[in-house]
């Protein structure tokens, strides 16, 4: 599966979990961790564009650095809490 492939899915699930009346209010209030797991293949696309254009360049070393990072910037972006009901909302608003 090709990535924008599976970022058109994620948006369209994202989407159709919100169309369910009350659900995503649940889950958003609930659940900051499942959100911020759920959008981070969004937030981190960018990143792994860099990533995959050192490595096609032939910058290996830089290519597993900068992974390093991007899972460092994962790890820490779902560890915290700053995925709140607002933050959920404004980034489905961005991709409609």
């Amino acid at each position: 599966m090709l990535a924008h492939e599976i970022r058109e899915i994620l948006v369209a699930f994202l989407f159709e979990l919100k169309s369910i009346d009350g659900a995503y209010e649940q889950l958003a209030m609930k659940s900051d961790r499942f959100w911020a797991v759920l959008t981070l293949p969004l937030k981190i696309a960018p990143l792994f564009q860099g990533v995959s254009s050192l490595a096609i360049c032939g910058h290996e070393e830089a290519a597993r650095e900068a992974m390093k990072l991007v899972n460092l910037y994962a790890g820490k972006y779902t560890a915290s809490q700053l995925s709140s009901p607002s933050l959920c909302a404004t980034t489905l608003q961005r991709r409609s």
